[in-house]
């Protein structure tokens, strides 16, 4: 089943990765350059331009008695430790070259031997968050600046780093990784954590090309800061298509964050290397497109996509209209409800910064079934009534959504027959307003990359992604699950175009005739006609639950991409199907394999 995972793998590589950084350069530059290294000369070219009248007020105040030279001081001086964060800021915002957009479109144009030359918007170039924090211990805030720069087939994402003494002044820079923009699906991303009483910054790159190529490219990077200089700890990178590799996920582990090499690849990877080591995001660069290079003529075309910058700390270098990360401000609460108790929990209601507190208690009707939920909310008393559903000896699970969206409360119910089910409700000025029904948001799935191993909890904790999950019974009752976010109306918005099966590498449906099948690859372009021939065990894969199931098919992991796509549909009674004329005594699914199981 190797070809399964690794196929997998190189699907569902989008979300996840982290990067490698370096420094900011100053306005009078435009966009940030990323040379190969940080030179002391570069250093000096990035520190702000001081000029002569400059210099000679300096001079002057100097001379002065230090009373009068504390208040004549700079507007980038700090003059005690509350100034400090805004020293920092109005020197980013002054004296740097903040980019002008979070988003951007580019084009990848074919050039000579498969090669694809591409040109970016220069208004995603420069910095775009900076974290303010005690990096190396002194008990002092130090500035973090991260800009994207490049723009000439070297593009990188740069870490600079300020102290706070009588002015703002850059200590060093850091260049990481170049080309992070030249993949198809890629993500960098900064962040921080501790490791034996030291703060790290993590940097990780995540790039997948598939143009003239089918793999990945991944580098790491830990680095401390000593008061003067970055320190590199560790550093790690893979290329290939292989996905196999024992020394990459070692240097991680090196660096305080104890994840495996299947973490790392997984859909999940992000998460798992922040939760390994309690990290915090700093920023992201993520990059995308839909096209696959080729035409219908297999020959090489240009290539649509998007650049997206992700600022977490909610400075807002950048005002462009776009939304940053801003995850500080955004959370995800989860409580229970059950029958016969008071639930407490505190939410900022009001993203004042204050967080209220607020009371649940169920109500129970005669069946036993859930009748209402009275809520307190500050000084609000509401009753909940509508979309509820569910036996109230389960109670209810719940999960607060705190998003830049709104503020979304759902509540997920248990049915007497083993079924779930999630209903959405939207608060606004002391009211609940019930949206809609979805799946079940609190259960267990399998491996982070679906390819089997140990259950684990998926509990939202992020309202830009979480996963939402539900039956389907096509072939056979069938758990399925979608990563989302919290979508414009409170509801949960796919992130990616699939739902993905609970993998089951000893699944018995078999197919009982010769049935017609498209061979498509990770992303799911149609490749080849091909067939499952009679006798064939399927392993169900990935759906659009309305036009396709994809499957694996047991022995033929080496056809094309050996991702098996059945075209389904419905007949006049509602029934699941596959559409067409191939002679069959019955076209309904049920009728065409073997092994389906529709329990309850």
């Amino acid at each position: 089943m190797h070809n399964f995972s690794g196929n997998l793998v190189r699907t569902l590589i989008l979300t996840t990765a982290i990067s490698a950084l370096s420094g900011c350069s100053p306005k009078k530059s435009g966009s940030p350059q990323a040379d190969s290294e940080p030179k002391a000369t570069e250093i000096k070219q990035t520190e702000p331009e001081i000029t002569k009248s400059k210099q000679e007020e300096v001079k002057d105040k100097d001379s002065q008695e230090k009373e009068t030279e504390t208040e004549k001081s700079s507007d980038t001086e700090v003059k005690s430790e509350g100034d400090t964060h805004k020293a920092f800021l109005d020197f980013a915002k002054s004296e740097l070259a903040p980019a002008q957009s979070l988003t951007g479109e580019y084009t990848r144009e074919p050039g000579k031997e498969w090669r694809f030359d591409s040109k970016y918007p220069s208004e995603v170039f420069g910095i775009f968050e900076c974290s303010i924090q005690d990096f190396d211990g002194d008990k002092d805030d130090e500035m973090l600046a991260v800009a994207l720069a490049g723009g000439d087939g070297n593009e990188s994402l740069n870490l600079s780093i300020y102290e706070a003494g009588k002015d703002v002044a850059m200590t060093d820079l850091f260049v990481g990784t170049d080309g992070i923009l030249s993949s198809d699906m890629g993500d960098t991303y900064v962040f921080t954590y501790e490791n034996e009483g030291k703060t790290m910054i993590g940097m990780m790159t995540y790039n997948a090309v598939y143009p003239g190529a089918d793999g990945a490219y991944l580098s790491f990077y830990a680095l401390t800061y000593d008061g003067t200089a970055f320190d590199v700890v560790n550093h790690a990178e893979y290329a290939g298509s292989s996905f196999e590799d024992d020394d990459f996920a070692k240097q991680v582990r090196k660096s305080g964050i104890n994840v495996e090499w299947d973490d790392i690849l997984s859909e999940h990877s992000q998460k798992s290397i922040l939760d390994a080591c309690h990290g915090t995001l700093i920023a992201e660069v993520i990059t995308s497109s839909d096209d696959t290079g080729f035409d219908e003529n297999y020959d090489p075309a240009p290539i649509k996509g998007e650049i997206e910058l992700k600022a977490f700390s909610g400075n807002e270098l950048v005002k462009d209209g776009n939304t940053s990360g801003k995850k500080n401000k955004e959370s995800v609460t989860c409580f229970d409800i059950e029958e016969g108790s008071v639930a407490k929990t505190e939410i900022d209601l009001d993203g004042d910064g204050t967080k209220e507190t607020l009371e649940f208690e169920m109500v129970a009707n005669e069946s036993e079934g859930i009748e209402k939920v009275n809520v307190t909310a500050g000084k609000d008393s509401i009753t909940i009534k509508d979309g509820l559903d569910g036996y109230a000896g389960d109670g209810l699970k719940c999960a607060w959504f705190s998003a830049d969206r709104g503020q979304y409360l759902y509540m997920q119910w248990d049915l007497d027959n083993g079924y779930s089910g999630t209903s959405v409700y939207s608060y606004k000025d002391g009211d609940f307003t019930f949206v809609d029904e979805c799946g079940c948001i609190f259960f267990t799935m399998s491996d982070l990359n679906y390819a089997g191993g140990e259950d684990m909890d998926v509990k939202p904790s992020d309202p830009n992604e979480f996963f939402v999950g539900g039956y389907e019974q096509k072939l056979g009752t069938q758990w399925t699950s979608a990563r989302c976010r919290i979508g414009s109306d409170g509801m949960p918005e796919h992130l990616d175009k699939f739902r993905y099966y609970n993998y089951n590498p000893n699944s018995p449906i078999k197919a009982k005739y010769d049935i017609p099948a498209m061979a498509v690859n990770d992303d799911g372009d149609e490749v080849q006609q091909t067939e499952i021939e009679k006798g064939d065990r399927i392993i169900l894969f990935r759906t659009d639950s309305e036009n396709f199931i994809d499957v694996f098919v047991d022995g033929k992991e080496d056809v094309a991409f050996g991702i098996f796509r059945i075209t389904i549909g419905e007949d006049e009674n509602g029934r699941y199907c596959i559409p067409g004329n191939y002679g069959f005594e019955s076209n309904l699914l049920v009728d065409l394999f073997d092994g389906l199981s529709f329990p309850g």
